[in-house]
This record gives C-alpha cells, structure tokens and sequence, in this order.
C-alpha cells in the first residue's frame, strides 16, 4: 500500500485520496483503513520510508578537505536528495498546513541541514559573521532547489553552478580564492536553462 501512495504522487498526484491508493493498490477502501487508522497514519508510514531511503545519502562520509572540494560534494548530496524527492516535498507542501507527520518531516529536514552545514564548514562559520550560518542555511534549502528548478527553470548543472558560486563568494576563504568561472557564475552569467517542463513532473527515487 505504500508503494501504491509513493507511485501515485511520483506521478503528479498531489495529494492521494484513500480511493485513488485502494485503486492503484487493486483493494478496497475499507482495505486501506483496515491497516492504517487515517490518512494522516498513512502519510507517517510514507515519511519513515522516505526517511529511511534519504537518510544513508545525505549522512554518507565526506573525502574533500579544501572548501571547494567540499561545496562540490554538499551540493552534489542535495541535488541528488533534492531531485529525487521533488515530487513528495510538493506533495507534503501541499498539505503541511493541516498536517502534523509532514511539519515534523520537514522540520526534523531542516535540523539535518543545518547541522551538516555547521559540521563540513565548521572553520569557515567561526571567521565569519553570526549571520552567514542562516544565508547558506537559506541558500542550500528545499525551497531553494525548487525555486531555481522551476520558476526560474534552470538545469540541475546550471542550479549546482549558481549555487556553487553564491557559496563560495560568502564563505571567507571562497572570497579569496575563487576563480573566473566561479565570479562569472556568481554573477549570473554562463546560466543554462533547461527545456521547459511541466510543473508536476516528479523526480525519479
């Protein structure tokens, strides 16, 4: 039955109805309610999945020991993460104001993020302002990756690179170090945009 949910909102269905999971589940509803009490108890079982599946990608070892290295891999991580669960975070946003499993979901998301910003950065937050922890905290966000994605349509490369240069003109070893490619890019200039696409496409897990 999870995987019934699961496959229809990688389809573009934002928010399943019991019904539409008992059909694609081939059950009836009655089905649906016997092993889960609510939709909200269906949705628990579909975040710890999801939790599960992300979880060993976004915690994996970290090899680059100078802040380029280490930008590449942070946001070679998110964009993987961020790519692949696109479809259940437009979901969840969908119905996050009424429902408690999917704020806790994203809160406990957003925790994770930040921590891991603070440990792979650790020396570069110490020289910097108070406030830098919040704008990269902003800048490396699921809000974020869905903005450059969507409304402003750039590629997944084009998001890596824009984001690579945003970081790496405020982190203050980044600022003395960066090169050509990555001023141009924080600039704006060089940005490839990809084929328009439909707004509900999903992203494959």
């Amino acid at each position: 039955m999870i995987d019934s949910i699961c496959s229809l909102i990688e389809d573009g269905v934002i928010e399943p109805t019991a019904e539409l999971v008992a059909g694609r589940a081939g059950l009836g509803v009655r089905s649906v309610f016997r092993h889960f009490r609510d939709i909200e108890g269906l949705r628990a079982e579909v975040v710890a999945r999801l939790v599960a599946e992300a979880l060993p990608n976004l915690q994996q070892p970290r090899t680059a020991t100078d802040l380029a290295g280490r930008v590449r891999e942070t946001l070679d991580i998110r964009a993987r993460f961020f790519e692949a669960q696109t479809a259940f975070r437009r979901a969840g946003d969908a119905v996050s104001h009424r429902s408690a499993v999917v704020r806790s979901n994203h809160a406990d998301l957003d925790r994770l993020f930040r921590d891991d910003i603070k440990r792979n950065f650790a020396a570069e937050l110490a020289a910097s302002d108070a406030t830098v922890l919040d704008l990269i905290d902003a800048l490396l966000s699921f809000p974020t990756w869905l903005r450059l994605r969507g409304p402003q349509a750039l590629s997944v490369p084009a998001a890596r690179r824009l984001l690579e240069g945003a970081l790496l003109a405020i982190l203050p070893a980044g600022r003395a170090t960066r090169g050509p490619r990555a001023k141009a890019v924080a600039s704006g200039r060089g940005r490839t945009r990809s084929p328009q696409r439909s707004r509900g496409a999903g992203a494959t897990r």
